[in-house]
């Protein structure tokens, strides 16, 4: 039998043998820090959904008012409703940044869309005679819950910034936010309205009211509150 015969590795080749051993197992390792990395990155967030209010609104357009019985059209076709005569009446009036006054409060509605940036729509100064009382978000809100957006004809309109008026300066408003104190520059073409006590003889064909039904399925006869909408909006 042939003697047997020991080999020897060279040097020169157990180097380079070794360099690969390393560089697989820091590939393994570089591939498994990349999986943890990618399972502890924050999910993405989702696209942005204004919340749905609390006690949906009914909004209807007036097609006759005659002696306090109101012919109201919507979505489900003609109705006739007679609100009580104890419902309070509101009623939104064209006005001026310098019709708001220290006291007052100030909301501020329109559309937010995907990336978070907002479409105003409306401007509405709640006088303090009113005596408005603000929500969890800072919104005042008038008898029954109005607040002064919810007869316009989009339903994605949505308070978006509100607060009470410190002070006024021509044009600027400055008002105490939820967040903080705010100055908004208002426009000689904007949108601003107020909001008026006014009483159901107020209401005119043409108009556009709005309540929020006290208990599911309730009609306008049975509204503790009326926001309208004149048609010279």
């Amino acid at each position: 039998m042939p003697p047997s015969r020991s080999r020897r590795i060279d040097p020169r080749l157990a180097i380079p043998a070794a360099a690969l051993i390393l560089l697989a197992l820091a590939a393994v390792a570089a591939i498994t820090l990349a999986r943890r990395g990618r399972d502890q990155e924050p999910p993405r967030a989702g696209a942005f959904a204004p919340p749905s209010a609390a006690r949906p609104v009914v909004a209807l357009d007036v097609q006759q008012a005659r002696d306090g019985t109101l012919t109201l059209g919507g979505p489900g076709g003609s109705q006739s409703a007679t609100p009580p005569s104890t419902a309070a009446v509101f009623v939104l009036r064209p006005a001026t940044a310098a019709d708001a006054a220290p006291g007052d409060w100030l909301m501020v509605a329109g559309i937010a869309n995907e990336v978070l940036n907002f479409t105003i729509r409306q401007v509405v100064i709640v006088p303090a005679a009113l005596q408005p009382t603000a929500d969890a978000e800072g919104v005042p809100r008038v008898s029954d819950g109005l607040a002064g957006h919810e007869a316009n004809r989009d339903p994605r309109e949505r308070p978006l910034l509100a607060g009470r008026v410190e002070r006024t300066d021509g044009q600027s408003l400055t008002i105490a936010a939820r967040s903080g104190i705010t100055t908004l520059d208002v426009g000689a073409g904007s949108p601003v309205q107020r909001l008026t006590a006014g009483t159901l003889a107020d209401i005119r064909e043409g108009d556009r009211i709005a309540y929020l039904p006290p208990q599911p399925g309730a009609g306008a006869g049975d509204a503790r509150a009326l926001l309208v909408l004149p048609s010279a909006r």
